[in-house]
This record gives structure tokens, C-alpha cells and sequence, in this order.
């Protein structure tokens, strides 16, 4: 028996580096671990091996069709999309001697073509890219919190630590400062799955809705600490005539005859996503009156109260956004409350057995954190952006002002949530600023003397460079080796190199570092927003603004559509006045996004008269795309100025979104 699978182009096997068994997680439909893609020569000899993810979905003829017709045209859509994870191969036939045992239900992973006896799975193999990192929940449980730890080739639950180990636990999360900065770290992943899911569900060619959205299925990478979306297995197409589709999942008896609540398993599920994050339209309908989120009203026949089962649209997603990141908030009270929470594998049991009824799915808040002797502490502006995605279904819900219909209005809640916490936090120890001041004020003097002298600058520019280029030489080297994601957990390292380079340069040397950062940067001819707003900071040291609008130009002619709105914010910052194209499409996104005042027709005759400028074709798309979603009240706007008809401008701005 063997672990390995022959693909289309590679062998791949699984790989227990990393994870026991190799195993990394069960999900709602597959098992997932983690896997080598072998390259092999000529003559049958390993050359190279790179990570990947083995995705093991239980085989039947439907479901494979489902996948190849489906999900697998989902991903090719959205292959531009940096931010989503790739799918390197489909293998629909395991081979003869491949056996692999789930750790979780120790049943046995085979090929659809053999023999099989109750204690086999058949399954097809998905390969996809391995994001190096850790999914949402693993990074608010492990890698901010500490609330697992990884010991004798297992992780170490909270409650198995030692009553010294929770303590430090505990003061970490008392302490105001960690606090705060978590708060910082979820708003900004808030921000960025926002900028994600409008890119896929109103930018895409076909409009997507991902409809399995979870801790588990956002991967933040190492390093940059950037988010990457994965697992489309739920995912379906929106035609852009309509607003939601329908799920075609039977009805569901939820209470056997027993009177006991049956329990979801992977061939039942209870709805088109997973327990605790689904939208309750997401769900099975009942066939008795056993639905767990039914309002029972006896005057009335609308036993589901506002919603009907199997429609999806955007605001399912919204719901599954909102209940995502009510969990990562309250993360640590769940896990040090919770035994159950804590030890779960997966989290949609615990809501399964406790969540699933309708005075608790609803409009989720942050009072678990609130209850605590330190509660209080989240904004309260964030509590209602989380109340506002879950609200309870009510008729009319999808055209309810008191509902988010879009990410738009959810981003610009966030910034206002953003720019409305204190800079300055409380329990700021004055005594230890006095002291860094003075201490600041010493290195100072002592450095300025240095300047002085010159050698300072001259040796650290020297160094800094020297820095860079191994770095660089370090990633380069990765690349080759089909490493894509390497440079993506260098970035905070290239950035202060990079800044160290443009602090120490002179004259000329700005322009040098500024020109050998994006070359490096736009390697893979994609700039994102984290590299976009470092190409910024050291614009912004320059004086000449001509320099500073010719790479402004670069980045939005290179900048990943997903991210597009947060960079043209990063370009606007350089507050300069020019009639360059590039900057203006820039400015008009940005205050086309954010100002409720500003003439949109000037931003409509830039898209139109630069439609043929291919080199600015993603970024006229956005334009048009949020033109579009501005609604009535724009489109009649520039139908006056532009005396057309409305249906014209209509016109215009689809065609100009199918570019």
C-alpha cells in the first residue's frame, strides 16, 4: 500500500513534516492534508518537491461532475485574484494501492475503483496551493493568543496547560496594549476580506458568491500576515441579472423519531456551508416542523419568518462574514470558557449542540467579552457592524436599509470604526515614555554626530544594500524552485530593509532604491496593497513630484484588482495636481468609493474618453463597477449632465465592466 498519487504532470504523497500524520483538518466535505508535489526526470528520479494541500472529497459521479463543472471553473475565474488560493490538479482516480487513514473517524482514504468494505472512504484528490501560514482560527487560537501549544508531536489544549501557563495566558489577554493591538489586527482582516469578497462577488466576469465563509477558510500568510481566501467547494455563480440562486440540498428531518435532534455528518449536512457561520436560508428546509431556526408563530403560516430556504445571495455571505468574526473577537473567552470549544476540531459542533436555535444564530454581539471583570474594551462600533451582518431575516430583508447589501457599505463602517478608536490607549505608562524620550534624545545627539562625519550614512547604505541584494538572491532562489509564496512571508523584511535603504540614501540613491524596489516588488507583475503602500513611504521622501507620478502611474497600471480600492487610497495620500492618466483614474476610484459629493460625471468621462488604454483596463473596470453600484441616484446624475438617457449610461458602465 502506498500514500502516493501519480497526477496529470507530478506524483504527490503526503507530508508529515509539519503536521501529525500529515493531517491537517476535516471539512464539511473533504479531508484535508498537507502534501509534496514531486517533479520527476526522465528516468523516473525525484528532481524537486514543493508543498501543496491534498483535498480528499468522498467520490460519487455527481459530485465529481459538480466540481470539474462548478468549483473548478470558480477558481480558473478568479486566477487572477492573488488573494485566492490555486488548484494545481484534479485526480480523479487515486490508484489500486493508495491508502491513507483519517485520524479523525479512522476509516481508510481509497480510489473509487476498488473493492470497498465499510471502513472505506472512496475519493477523489484535489491539489491546491499551500498557504504558508495558518488558517484565521489557528492564528487567533496559536500564534496571537497562545491558547494551544505545540508539544510531544501534538497541540496542547488550553485546558490541558498548567495553571502558570493559563495565567500568562490570561495577563497577556488583561494587558491593554496586546488587547488593543488585536482589535488593530481584526479590523484590518476585517477590511481585507471586505476588499476580497466585493472583488469576487462584483468584479469577477461572473459574479460569485463563496457561501462557506469561516475561520478555517482564510488562510493569513506568515510574515506579511496577509489573507488568502481558500475553499470554494460551496461556492456557486451569480448571473448578474439576478440577485441570489437557490441551493439544491433535500429537505432534512432534523428530529428522528425518538425526539432526539439527529447529528450533521458529512454525506447529511444541514446546510450549504457549515453550523454557526451559514446564513439560516443556507439550510435544509424541514420536513415536520423540526427546522431549528423557525420562529413558531401560530397567527402566522411564514414559519421561517422573512427568509425563504435555499435563496442565497450576497447578504448570505454578509451573515457568514459578520458570524466569523464574532468568533475571532471573542475568541479567547470561548476557548478559556468553553472546555467543549477548546478541544473541538471542529468549532461547528460546538454550535451545532449550542448555537443552532433561533434566539442565539441572530445578531451576534461581543457580550461574552463584555461579562468579563475587563469587559467593555472592543469598540462599540465594531459590536454593531457584527449585529448589523447577522440580523435576524426579516420580510423584505434583502432591500432593508437596516441590512448590509453589499461590501461597500460594510468597508466604510469599518473605516469610520477605524478612525474613531484613540490613538493614544489607556494605562499608557508615562514614566517608560519620559525614559524613551530621554533615552531617544541621547542616541539621538549621538547619531546626528556620526551624520556629521559622514560614515554613518556612507558604511549603513553600504550594509542596507548589501542586505537587500541577499535577500532578494534568498527569494530569487525560492521562486525558481516553483516556491511562489516565499516572497509573500519576506515582505515585512524586505519593507524595513527597504526604508532603512531610502532613510540612509542621497541625491540620486533615492531614486535607485525606489527603482529597484518595484522592479522586485512587480517580479510577478502584481503589485497588492501592503507593497503599494511601501512604495508610497518612499515616494514620499522624494521631492521631484514628476518621479513620484511616473511610479504613482506603475502601480495602478500593476496593482491586484482585489486590493484596488485600498491602493488608489494609498496613491491619493501623495496629494499631488497633475492631468496624468493613471493618477486621476487613481483619485476619481478613491473619492468615487468614499465622497458622497463628488461629480461623479468627471469620473464617468475618464473611464469612457480612456476606455481603449489597456494598460488601465482593471482599474476603469472598477471604476465602472462601483459607478454602477452607486444606484439611482448617480446613474439619473450623469444622465442630466450628460442629457442621455439612462438606460444609455446603463449600457455604458456594463460594457465597460466586461472589458
Amino acid at each position: 500500500m502506498s500514500t502516493q498519487i501519480k497526477g496529470s504532470k507530478f506524483i504527490y504523497e503526503i507530508d508529515e513534516k509539519d503536521f501529525p500524520h500529515g493531517f491537517i483538518a476535516q471539512g464539511t466535505e473533504s479531508f484535508v492534508f498537507k502534501g509534496r508535489k514531486i517533479s520527476v526526470n526522465g528516468q523516473d528520479e525525484e528532481e524537486l518537491s514543493f508543498s501543496c494541500v491534498l483535498k480528499f472529497k468522498p467520490y460519487s459521479r455527481s459530485r465529481f461532475e459538480r466540481f470539474t463543472n462548478n468549483e473548478l471553473r470558480i477558481f480558473e475565474e478568479l486566477q487572477e485574484c492573488r488573494s485566492v488560493a490555486r488548484i494545481y490538479d484534479v485526480i480523479e482516480d487515486l490508484g489500486e494501492s493508495f491508502d491513507l487513514k483519517t485520524p479523525e473517524i479512522s476509516k481508510h482514504i481509497r480510489s473509487k475503483n476498488i473493492e470497498l468494505n465499510g471502513a472505506m472512504i472512496p475519493c477523489f484528490c484535489v491539489v491546491e496551493e499551500y498557504i504558508d501560514g495558518w488558517s484565521l482560527e489557528q492564528y487567533c487560537i496559536r500564534q496571537f493568543w497562545g491558547l494551544e501549544k505545540f508539544k510531544d508531536n501534538r497541540w496542547i489544549k488550553y485546558h490541558e496547560f498548567k495553571d502558570f501557563e493559563k495565567e500568562e495566558v490570561l495577563k497577556k489577554y488583561k494587558d491593554e496594549k496586546t488587547f488593543f493591538r488585536y482589535q488593530d489586527k481584526m479590523l484590518h482582516y476585517m477590511l481585507s476580506l471586505c476588499g476580497i469578497l466585493q472583488f469576487i462577488s462584483m468584479t469577477s466576469k461572473k459574479k460569485v458568491l463563496h457561501l462557506d465563509i469561516k475561520p478555517e477558510n482564510i488562510m493569513v500568510t506568515s510574515q506579511s500576515e496577509e489573507l488568502v481566501l481558500i475553499d470554494f467547494g460551496r461556492s456557486e455563480f451569480l448571473d448578474e441579472r439576478d440577485r441570489y440562486i437557490y441551493h439544491k440540498l433535500a429537505p432534512f428531518k432534523y428530529i428522528n423519531d425518538n425526539g432526539v435532534r439527529v447529528k450533521e455528518d458529512i454525506n447529511h449536512p444541514f446546510c450549504h456551508g457549515t453550523i454557526g457561520y451559514a446564513a439560516p436560508e443556507a439550510f435544509r428546509a424541514a420536513i415536520d416542523d423540526s427546522f431549528p431556526l423557525t420562529l413558531l408563530n401560530d397567527k402566522s403560516e411564514d414559519k421561517t419568518n422573512g427568509f425563504e430556504i435555499g435563496r442565497m445571495s450576497i447578504e448570505s455571505d454578509i451573515f457568514s462574514f459578520g458570524a466569523t468574526f464574532w468568533e475571532c473577537l471573542n475568541i479567547v473567552e470561548l476557548v478559556t470558557n468553553s472546555e467543549e470549544f477548546s478541544t473541538l476540531n471542529r468549532k461547528s459542533r460546538f454550535y451545532e449542540s449550542h448555537l443552532l436555535n433561533h434566539d442565539s444564530y441572530y445578531e451576534r454581539d461581543l457580550s461574552l467579552e463584555c461579562t468579563g471583570p475587563l469587559g467593555g474594551r472592543y469598540n462599540l462600533a465594531l459590536q454593531n457592524i457584527i449585529k448589523k451582518c447577522t440580523r435576524k431575516r426579516l420580510d423584505g430583508y434583502m432591500n432593508d436599509p437596516a441590512f448590509y447589501h453589499g461590501y461597500d457599505e460594510i468597508i466604510r463602517d469599518l473605516e469610520d470604526a477605524r478612525d474613531s478608536i484613540p490613538t493614544v490607549k489607556k494605562g499608557e505608562n508615562k514614566q517608560v515614555k519620559n525614559s524613551s524620550i530621554t533615552f531617544g534624545i541621547c542616541i539621538g545627539c549621538f547619531l546626528s554626530l556620526l551624520l556629521i562625519s559622514g560614515v554613518y550614512r556612507a558604511i549603513g547604505a553600504r550594509i542596507a544594500k548589501s542586505n537587500w541584494n541577499n535577500l532578494v538572491s534568498e527569494i530569487n532562489n525560492h521562486i525558481e524552485q516553483g516556491d511562489s509564496a516565499y516572497q509573500t512571508t519576506k515582505q515585512g523584511e524586505l519593507s524595513e530593509i527597504a526604508l532603512e535603504r531610502m532613510e540612509l540614501a542621497t541625491g540620486a540613491q533615492e531614486l535607485e532604491v525606489c527603482d529597484e524596489t518595484f522592479v522586485f516588488l512587480c517580479n510577478d507583475n502584481v503589485i497588492n496593497s501592503s507593497e503599494a503602500t511601501l512604495m508610497i513611504t518612499l515616494l514620499n521622501q522624494l521631492d521631484d513630484n514628476n518621479d513620484k507620478i511616473q511610479y504613482a502611474d506603475k502601480i495602478i497600471e500593476h496593482a491586484n484588482p482585489v486590493e484596488l480600492p485600498s491602493i488608489a487610497a494609498s496613491v491619493n495620500s501623495l496629494g499631488l495636481s497633475t492631468d496624468d492618466i493613471g493618477y486621476k483614474l487613481a483619485i476619481a476610484l478613491y473619492c468615487v468609493d468614499r465622497e458622497n459629493d463628488y461629480d461623479y460625471v468627471d469620473a464617468y468621462d475618464l473611464i469612457v474618453q480612456n476606455a481603449n488604454l489597456k494598460e488601465y483596463r482593471t482599474i476603469i473596470k472598477m471604476l465602472a463597477v462601483t459607478l454602477n453600484n452607486k444606484g439611482d441616484y448617480v446613474i439619473n446624475q450623469i444622465a442630466e449632465k450628460k442629457s442621455v438617457k439612462r438606460s444609455e449610461v446603463i449600457e455604458t458602465l456594463n460594457s465597460l465592466e466586461k472589458m
